[in-house]
């Protein structure tokens, strides 16, 4: 998968899970919102556990690696006839553009402070 640049400063992603089965490995759109005017969201608080062992996901029709406990999350809160807008760092954030990541990290505050509702998951 290869994320698009955010486009300003105060833009973040969001993740859309797209409903289904848990039997299906999740599926999801990455979304652009401004913290201006942020939708509705739930966040998702998680311990990543080992980051060797991964899974597939289908990122905007894309393949994504996502951690274990990302995966079983999602799995597990997915809805089976509605999709579920949430925010989760490892698949809105690119962990992989080192100024993308510090500049979201420096907004948590602000992204747990915003969600409708923060989802524990331990798994």
């Amino acid at each position: 998968y290869q994320y698009t640049p955010l486009p300003s400063n105060t833009s973040f992603r969001f993740l859309e899970l797209l409903p289904g089965p848990r039997e299906e490995a999740p599926s999801y759109r990455l979304h652009f919102a401004d913290w201006n005017s942020p939708p509705e969201y739930e966040a998702i608080s998680y311990a990543w556990g080992n980051l060797a062992r991964t899974h597939s996901s289908l990122c905007d029709n894309k393949s994504m690696e996502i951690t274990q406990s990302l995966h079983e999350c999602l799995v597990h809160i997915r809805h089976q006839d509605a999709s579920r807008v949430l925010w989760a760092d490892a698949g809105c954030i690119d962990q992989s553009n080192v100024d993308e990541r510090n500049f979201q990290v420096s907004n948590m505050r602000q992204i747990y402070k915003n969600a409708q509702k923060v989802l524990v998951w331990l798994g």
